[in-house]
C-alpha cells in the first residue's frame, strides 16, 4: 500500500444514546471502531455547597484502534455548566473487549456557580435531563497515516445533544430528599450572591485591579461573510476582548482574527468546501472602552488604522465523517491562541497593563476586568473569583461565559492571564516572551 492511498477517516455520530467514532484505513470496513453509550447522569453528595454528578458510561470495542484523547469541552446538564476531565490515553480499543477506563466519569457542581436553581429542580421533578458537549477524540496514528495527512495527530469533533435519566440518592424517597436539600441550600446561595456583589464593589482587590486595569480594555469587533457552493451569503459578527501592552499593541486571543477555525461547524463547512470566507468582506475593528479615551478613534484592519502584527498559528486537524476530508481547526485552550494586533494611532494611549508572574499552584484571589456590551455600549467591569495555576495555565473557580474572552485576569499585583475559555486563561508573561 502506497502513502498516497491510505486515508485516515474517522466518525463521531450520535445515534439515540449511543456515539460512535470509527477509525480505518482503505484496508478496513467503516464499522464502528467502538460503541459508548451514556446510560445515566447520577447526582451524589447533595449538600448546601452543591453536588456531585456521575456521567454512567459503558463501551464496546468493535476493531482494534487506539485514543490518544477523549477531551469533552462546554459540558452543561440542562444548561448548567459542569467541568469534566478529559480522559488521557492511550485507550486501547480491542474488538470484542469492553473498554477500561469509560465506566463513569464524576465531577461536582458549586452552587456559587449558578445564576438560578430552577434548572436542578427541572431534573429533580422529571427525573431527566438533557446534556449537552463537544467531544473531542484524538486518535493515535502510525508513522504512514501521519505522513498521509501531514499531522502528528488527528481530532475527531462533534456537538452532543442527548436527553438522559437522572438518578437520585435515596432510592423511592430520593426526589423529596432532593428537593429539601436544595430548599436548605437556597437562602445559602442567595446570601453568598450578595456577598459576591459586595465584594467586587468593596474588596481591596476590586480597587486595586480596577486602578491597575483602568483604561487598558480593547473592545474587538470582527465581521465576515461565509458562501455557499449556491452562491448565498450569511454575515457573521463576532466580539472578543483585548487589551493594550503598550506603544499601541494589543494582546487578544487569535480568534479575534480567524473565528471561523474555533467554530466546529464553520471549520468542517470551510473543510468540506461546503462554504468559503470572502476575503474582501472580512473586517476586524477595535474601539477603547472608557470615556477619558473617547478622543481616540475607532481603528479598524479595512481602513489599515489597525494592523496584525503578529498572529501565532497551530492549527490541529479534524476529520469530516461523510467526506473524510481532513480540515483545520483551532482549540481555544492553547498557548497559541494569540494575536497581537497595532494601531499607530493609539500609541499614546497608555503604557499597557502591568504583568504579574504568580508561581504558587494555590487558589489565589483573582479579578477578570471585562466589557458589559449592552444596546450597543460597552462598559468595563469587573468579576471577583479565584485562580490557580494549572500546567503552564490559570484556572478560575468562577466559571464566565464566551462575552468574557481575551479579558485580562488580575493576580497577585499585575495582569498574569488573557481569558482563553469559560475558566481559564493563557500566562500572559509566557505568551510575551515566546518566539514568534
Amino acid at each position: 500500500m502506497s502513502i498516497k492511498s491510505i486515508t485516515v477517516t474517522a466518525l463521531l455520530l450520535l445515534s439515540g444514546p449511543r456515539l460512535y467514532l470509527t477509525a480505518a484505513t482503505d484496508a478496513i470496513t467503516h464499522a464502528p471502531a467502538w460503541t459508548v453509550e451514556l446510560h445515566a447522569v447520577e447526582l451524589s453528595q447533595l449538600d448546601e455547597s452543591g453536588f456531585g454528578a456521575t456521567l454512567e458510561l459503558s463501551a464496546i470495542a468493535n476493531q482494534n484502534a487506539t485514543l490518544r484523547a477523549v477531551v469533552f469541552d462546554q459540558v452543561t446538564v440542562n444548561g448548567i455548566p459542569i467541568r469534566v476531565n478529559s480522559l488521557q490515553g492511550p485507550i486501547k480499543l480491542r474488538e470484542g473487549l469492553p473498554v477500561e477506563g469509560l465506566s463513569s466519569i464524576e465531577t461536582r457542581l458549586n452552587f456559587r456557580e449558578l445564576t438560578s436553581f430552577d434548572p436542578l429542580r427541572e431534573i429533580i421533578r422529571n427525573g431527566k435531563a438533557k446534556v449537552h458537549t463537544t467531544a473531542r477524540a484524538q486518535l493515535q496514528l502510525n508513522l504512514f497515516e501521519k505522513l498521509a495527512i501531514f499531522t502528528g495527530g488527528a481530532w475527531v469533533v462533534s456537538d452532543i445533544d442527548q436527553e438522559v435519566r437522572v438518578d437520585l440518592p435515596g432510592g423511592p424517597f430520593g426526589q423529596a430528599a432532593a428537593m429539601a436539600a436544595l430548599s436548605a441550600a437556597e437562602p445559602v446561595w442567595v446570601w453568598g450572591q450578595a456577598g459576591q456583589e459586595w465584594r467586587r464593589n468593596r474588596s481591596a482587590l476590586a480597587v486595586e485591579a480596577s486602578k491597575g486595569m483602568a483604561g487598558s480594555l480593547v473592545a474587538i469587533e470582527t465581521s465576515y461573510a461565509l458562501v455557499s457552493k449556491q452562491g448565498e451569503t450569511q454575515n457573521v459578527q463576532s466580539w472578543t476582548t483585548g487589551f493594550l501592552i503598550g506603544g499601541g499593541k494589543i494582546l487578544a486571543p487569535a480568534e479575534a482574527v480567524e473565528p471561523w477555525l474555533f467554530d466546529s461547524s464553520v471549520a468542517r463547512a470551510l473543510g468540506e468546501h461546503q462554504v468559503k470566507v470572502l476575503p474582501k468582506l472580512t473586517e476586524i475593528s477595535a474601539s477603547l472602552t472608557t470615556a477619558e479615551q473617547a478622543n481616540l478613534p475607532r481603528v479598524s484592519v479595512r481602513n489599515g488604522s489597525l494592523k496584525i502584527l503578529e498572529l501565532r498559528e497551530e492549527t490541529d486537524r479534524a476529520i469530516a465523517p461523510e467526506s473524510r476530508r481532513i480540515y483545520p481547526i483551532r482549540f481555544r485552550a492553547n498557548g497559541r491562541n494569540v494575536v497581537v494586533l497595532e494601531s499607530a494611532a493609539w500609541k499614546d494611549a497608555g503604557a499597557g497593563v502591568k504583568t504579574a508572574q504568580p508561581l504558587a499552584e494555590v487558589w489565589q484571589p483573582a479579578a477578570v476586568y471585562k466589557i458589559r456590551r449592552e444596546d450597543g455600549q460597552t462598559t468595563p467591569t469587573l468579576w471577583l473569583t479565584q485562580a490557580r495555576k494549572e500546567s503552564g495555565s490559570f484556572r478560575l473557580k468562577d466559571p464566565l461565559d464566551a462575552t468574557a474572552f481575551g479579558s485580562p485576569v488580575w493576580i497577585g499585583g499585575g495582569v498574569a492571564g488573557m481569558l482563553q475559555t469559560e475558566d481559564s486563561a493563557a500566562e500572559v508573561s509566557s505568551i510575551l516572551k515566546a518566539p514568534q
